[in-house]
């Protein structure tokens, strides 16, 4: 149904009911909270799919007007769907951020458009001049200085669909506490868990380009005598000596459970009388995280098997860019459950991600080439 269709549907309308005191409408959208819009939406779908006269609620249409006008063209949502009121996506998005352990530290942007344009430096070596061209000279070395300037790239992200699906019975979609609870909730967990795997195991075809796929991610080597399946403290090491200095600050290892045997027992022999530091140390506390060589350590359900590449991950995630558009629709359809009484809220965001990083970093000194994510090849 086309704007012009959906304003002729909310033409006599009585007037709406006064906006809440709290929040201002345009971040709302004039409805008191997200169940109340969502119920909205539900009788707008009830009202397209009967020969009803009832008029569509105008707030609706305004989103819908106020989203067009932001995002182009594109956002004409000839499938039937209605934006959600901002104040609403952005709780959707924070508990997103809140549950997402890996959401919740990349490098997040939001953008309006399709399409997020970005630049970066254009910098594959730390040998002679940093940013791509940057030097700096001593008065007494050179008479006559040399103009230099950082090299730039354009990078462009295209935020794709992705679309959750909610079943609710009828009587659960009529309350208004529970659907504006419980729909929200489903969607921003399944959701988080979507883009998660992604920023891990994305290929980029299709998808985002994950972290295991990226073009500056470095492959360390396993021990040469090396059981299937094993991690050995000489691979923690190798690992560690490939991250980019800078993230050693903000750098978390990544891990499938399964290897926790493993990895508690890992130790490093100190000095000639043979006595071993330990690299695994447990939390101290519940609000702290397991450490492997100092840094946090997270099971994920998003690395491989044991001994396969990707089981466990070395990386900075605030070197990962993830887009996100700010506009968050959803519609109901009254008939993928009609036999059993249910209603399907569809919940629809456009997101991308990539990692910031084109290509490993040769540094100012030394031989091994580094990167702000380090994986462990397979051991199979």
């Amino acid at each position: 149904m086309k704007l012009s269709e959906l304003q002729a549907h909310a033409s006599g309308l009585p007037p709406s009911r006064s906006l809440p005191s709290t929040g201002s409408p345009t971040s709302t959208g004039g409805f008191e909270d997200i169940g109340e819009q969502l119920l909205a939406i539900r009788e707008a779908a009830l009202i397209r799919n009967s020969s009803s006269v009832r008029p569509i609620d105008p707030r609706l249409i305004e989103l819908t007007r106020r989203g067009m006008a932001a995002g182009g063209s594109e956002q004409v949502l000839a499938d039937g769907g209605f934006l959600i009121a901002p104040a609403w996506t952005n709780q959707i998005l924070t508990r997103m951020s809140d549950v997402g352990e890996l959401f919740s530290r990349c490098f997040r942007a939001t953008t309006t458009s399709s399409n997020y344009i970005y630049p970066t430096y254009s910098e594959t070596t730390r040998a002679g001049s940093l940013f791509g061209g940057v030097k700096i000279f001593l008065e007494s070395e050179a008479d006559q200085l040399t103009a230099s300037k950082p090299a730039f790239e354009r990078h462009e992200l295209v935020t794709r669909k992705h679309t959750g699906l909610i079943y609710l019975t009828s009587e659960f979609g009529e309350d208004s506490e529970s659907l504006g609870s419980w729909a929200p909730f489903a969607f921003a967990e399944a959701m988080n868990f979507a883009l998660e795997n992604q920023i891990i195991n994305g290929t980029g075809a299709g998808q985002m380009l994950g972290v295991l796929n990226g073009p500056g991610t470095i492959m360390a080597a396993k021990e040469g005598s090396q059981a299937a399946g094993t991690v050995v403290s000489e691979n923690i090491d190798a690992m560690l000596s490939r991250l980019y200095p800078p993230s050693r600050k903000t750098a978390i290892w990544l891990y499938n459970s399964e290897l926790l045997p493993s990895l508690r027992k890992l130790s490093t022999v100190v000095g000639d009388a043979g006595s071993e530091s330990r690299l695994w140390q447990w939390a101290s506390g519940t609000d702290e995280f397991d450490r492997l060589a100092g840094m946090p350590a997270l099971p994920c359900e998003y690395c491989a098997a044991p001994g396969a590449l990707g089981d466990i991950i070395l990386v900075d995630l605030s070197r990962y860019l993830l887009v996100l558009r700010s506009l968050i629709q959803t519609a109901v359809s009254v008939h993928v459950r009609f036999l059993t009484d249910e209603l399907a809220y569809r919940f629809t965001l456009r997101a991308a991600g990539g990692p910031i990083d084109g290509d490993v970093l040769i540094p100012a000194n030394g031989n091994l080439t580094k990167s702000s994510a380090i994986t462990l090849a397979a051991r199979t």
